[in-house]
């Protein structure tokens, strides 16, 4: 089939969308004003009846001519590979050491609290009322900005934005240890959470630039697994930072120490973070070439310019509603607290402040490998919704053991931990995985996460309130509604499931079977809806 009769067989069949069916031009991959990456192999590929079939992502072993030479097809693969492994140490690197400076600096407000900051700052609060809208004033700046962020990073240098709100919330964390007083803290970590507002969810959007929709969950992994290390090196570093002995609260020292490095790596992520695979410095032409075409085998590659027609779509899609917001809010509330209580919830089994800190260690490490584990094994199998739901279930897990033991049931207690921490961490960057991959266009994507974080972020704000120092040492409250968002998103991530499966069947069916993975769905105009797209599951 010649290439002009194959786009025209595809666009025939578009799904019905009111708004687009104005739009008519049969040779429109041919125009570089809209497909300004468009691959010229492609259109090779198109037009040579023996060419190299390509199956989600891979090459079948062939040999194709080329200008009279026989090339091995594998050789593709390799290339791609080492691509990979060329991205991946760009990238991954500067990425998780950003993801573990922000979850540094947004979670060492426990660690404070126990070095003295309540006591200097907030001495009239036995109910721990503005303890609570102080951990809390972070998530309502992190969720009110997170739309119009990612909208910015949509059109502007990605690399840019990310390092310019690197170094402007590393300087929001440090300026928390020049606090004297109540307002000058909270007002400190609002600005932190402006900022911040533009890395978070633009980490996994800036990964679907560079890799394949089989290769996020494992990388969003890599990414996520800096926060429960976070809290493991943040307890190490309190712990030390404790034995200072100075005139001044070792709480503002704490500051200084997590909030100063993230300055410094926001000037080098402006200086070594790429923008785009077009225009990386890092790679070679052969290899910006490879990593465009390869993306190219996914999604059709776009304009800069946000598109409101898919703003609209990503809005109004009530799935979207549920994978981006309401299954994020049963991680959040549970990821929230835990980042900012469990030093205290530890100390209520009998340590000391100190031996807290260093007790809190364990459960972040073991949350941070099975999390890798999880990922992989995701990947490995182009499934979503089951480790979610898995990961759920093994947090809700937890919180149950929390309820039903007491406070001297010390063993039982920590192990409950353990299920809890590593639960919540596991199903985090899996469900990141799933919103982008199925978002379709950059703009759906980008749309998607600032949805899955401004609204799933909501319950953070409540997840900073379920452990009132009143309720100690048994937190019934707090496990209990940490316990039913857990299983309440267990629920979820199964519904969801079998709807994106029953609509890929539904597709199958309208299409003959399912895409051989010969042409790129058109996502640059139709996103999840062109012919030839599916859902992960």
């Amino acid at each position: 089939m010649h290439a002009a009769e194959h786009m025209s067989f595809q666009q025939s069949n578009q799904r019905d969308n009111s708004q687009l069916l104005s739009i008519s031009s049969p040779s429109w991959p041919l125009e570089s004003s809209v497909h300004p990456l468009h691959s010229p192999f492609l259109m090779e590929h198109l037009n040579q009846p023996t060419e190299t079939r390509v199956e989600r992502g891979k090459y079948e072993k062939n040999e194709v001519s080329d200008g009279g030479q026989i090339v091995e097809v594998g050789s593709t693969d390799k290339r791609e590979r080492e691509l990979v492994r060329k991205l991946d140490w760009i990238i991954m690197p500067v990425s998780w050491i950003l993801y573990l400076l922000a979850y540094l600096d947004r979670s060492n407000l426990g660690n404070a609290k126990l070095q003295g900051l309540e006591a200097d700052l907030i001495p009239d609060d036995p109910s721990g009322t503005k303890f609570g809208l102080l951990s809390a004033i972070f998530y309502v700046a992190y969720l009110t900005w997170q739309l119009p962020m990612m909208l910015i990073v949509k059109r502007f240098p990605p690399n840019r934005v990310i390092g310019i709100v690197t170094i402007m919330w590393g300087i929001s964390s440090a300026l928390q240890a020049t606090a004297f007083d109540y307002a000058g803290v909270v007002t400190a970590r609002y600005f932190m959470g402006f900022f911040e507002a533009g890395f978070g969810p633009t980490i996994p959007f800036y990964y679907s630039l560079f890799y394949l929709k089989s290769e996020h969950a494992l990388r969003t992994s890599f990414f996520i697994s800096a926060g429960p290390l976070a809290g493991a090196f943040g307890g190490i570093i309190a712990y030390g930072v404790q034995g200072i002995r100075t005139s001044m609260g070792t709480w503002r020292i704490l500051f200084l120490v997590e909030g100063c490095p993230t300055i410094l790596v926001g000037i080098l992520v402006l200086m070594l973070l790429p923008a785009r695979p077009e225009s990386t410095k890092w790679l070679s032409e052969e290899e910006r070439k490879t990593a465009t075409e390869r993306l190219q085998r996914e999604v059709q590659s776009e304009a800069r310019a946000v598109n409101w027609d898919h703003v609209r779509m990503s809005l109004l899609d009530y799935r979207t509603w549920m994978a981006s917001s309401f299954l994020n809010h049963s991680l959040n509330v549970a990821l929230s607290s835990i980042s900012v209580f469990l030093p205290t919830i530890i100390r209520t089994l009998g340590y000391t402040n100190a031996e807290a800190q260093l007790m809190s260690v364990p459960p972040y490490a073991c949350a941070g490998v099975i999390m890798l584990i999880a990922a992989k094994m995701s990947d490995r199998l182009r499934l979503r919704g089951p480790f979610v739901a898995g990961s759920l279930a093994l947090s809700g897990a937890g919180y149950i053991i929390l309820l039903v033991s007491s406070a001297t049931q010390v063993h039982a207690r920590y192990a409950a931990i353990f299920l809890a921490v590593t639960g919540t961490y596991c199903g985090i960057p899996i469900a990141m995985a799933w919103t982008v991959g199925n978002g379709a266009s950059e703009t759906r994507r980008a749309v998607n996460m600032a949805m899955l974080n401004t609204i799933g972020q909501a319950m953070a704000v409540l997840g900073s309130y379920i452990y009132p120092t009143r309720d100690a040492p048994q937190y019934t409250r707090g496990f209990a509604i940490c316990c039913g968002f857990a299983w309440w998103g267990f629920m979820l991530s199964c519904v969801l499931s079998a709807l994106w499966w029953l609509e890929n069947r539904k597709r199958d069916r309208e299409e003959g079977g399912r895409p051989n993975g010969d042409i790129a769905p058109d996502t640059a105009l139709h996103a999840d809806k062109a012919f030839g797209f599916r859902y992960d599951i």
